[in-house]
């Protein structure tokens, strides 16, 4: 009887073990996308700036072709969001690598290529 107990109590905690480890695991996916999503105009807007002047145009689109969480550390700190955005307009295009990362709060994005 005493051994039944136990056993259930043991079963019981290691399910509630395994209940928070799976919260924590939703959590971090759940801000690891609101990142993405924080990050993402920042990046857009960047791509515009650096677009309209190589471009030589004003009337421009931008397409996100991809973007995902970089988890990476750099010297300048954690990246959260990696993107590739394409700049289109006046008939041309260019696409920018940008890499995204949390400063004081804000996300600050940087230009890894052109």
């Amino acid at each position: 009887m005493i051994y039944s107990i136990l056993g259930r109590i043991l079963i019981l905690s290691l399910a509630l073990k395994l209940l928070s480890a799976c919260s924590t695991v939703t959590a971090d996916v759940a801000s690891e996308d609101e990142a993405l999503r924080e990050d993402r105009p920042v990046a857009e807007a960047l791509a515009l700036k650096l677009g309209a002047s190589a471009l030589s145009c004003q009337k421009l689109n931008t397409k996100v072709i991809s973007e995902k969480d970089a988890d990476k550390k750099t010297i300048w700190g954690k990246v959260w969001g990696s993107y590739v955005i394409e700049v289109q307009g006046c008939n041309k295009s260019i696409s920018y690598s940008i890499n995204c990362r949390d400063s004081s709060g804000e996300p600050n994005c940087y230009v890894l290529n052109k």
